[in-house]
């Protein structure tokens, strides 16, 4: 799989596209500086006259340890968790990890959850891959 900024990008928008039904409309990221989580959900809060009114979705970050390590399944299994945050807030449902709502949704789209054990992320591809 092309890991190019570009192609991730069209990846998430597929994935989104698939899942939901909804057009992508944040970007996702690669961030350098990342270490202590391989990806998330970024999310800023929306103002009216001065007031916090709301919050919404920012953009997506995946670590460029997690581009350049995971296994293809294990970097679409990210992006497919991050996606569900972005589409759980968007639709006004829970969308923090743990929340029933949201891992009901994990569940639906087959994407890795927190809850997770390290041998089962291991086995959905979240290890170094082949090149």
């Amino acid at each position: 799989m092309d890991r190019c900024i570009n192609n991730l990008n069209e990846i998430a928008k597929s994935l989104y596209k698939k899942y939901w039904g909804l057009d992508l409309d944040i970007p996702i990221l690669i961030n350098p500086r990342m270490r202590k989580w391989s990806a998330r959900y970024m999310k800023e809060y929306v103002y009216s006259d001065g007031k916090r009114i709301g919050i919404k979705g920012k953009s997506i970050e995946l670590s460029k340890f997690l581009v350049d390590n995971y296994s293809d399944d294990g970097l679409i299994d990210s992006l497919k968790h991050e996606l569900c945050h972005h589409a759980c807030l968007s639709q006004n449902n829970p969308y923090k990890d743990g929340s029933k709502y949201f891992e009901s949704e994990l569940k639906r789209i087959d994407a890795c959850s927190h809850r997770h054990t390290s041998e089962e992320l291991i086995a959905r591809g979240h290890v170094a891959r082949n090149r």
